[in-house]
């Protein structure tokens, strides 16, 4: 399946030492906001989804990838944010 290049999020300069997920014009896509504290929230959701379309998983394969390959960044889970 092709691999689609998406659009980079010009991100405020008070984030350049922000953590964020690489390729960023793969997952610049997934951001829906930014904390007080100078964090880069990312959809789930989204993530997952983006698996599935660009990379033809399932949703279990995305699943699998996502904890094993990418949650090992600094992340707090405070409650869901609703899309």
């Amino acid at each position: 399946m092709a691999k689609e290049k998406k659009e980079m999020i010009n991100l405020p300069p008070y984030l350049d030492d922000s953590y964020v997920l690489l390729p960023r014009d793969r997952y610049d896509c997934c951001i829906v906001g930014y904390t007080d504290t100078k964090e880069i929230v990312y959809s789930y959701s989204k993530i997952i989804e983006l698996l599935e379309e660009l990379d033809g998983m399932t949703n279990d394969e995305a699943i699998d990838f996502f904890y094993y390959n990418m949650n090992d960044v600094p992340v707090i889970y405070v409650f869901p944010i609703e899309n």
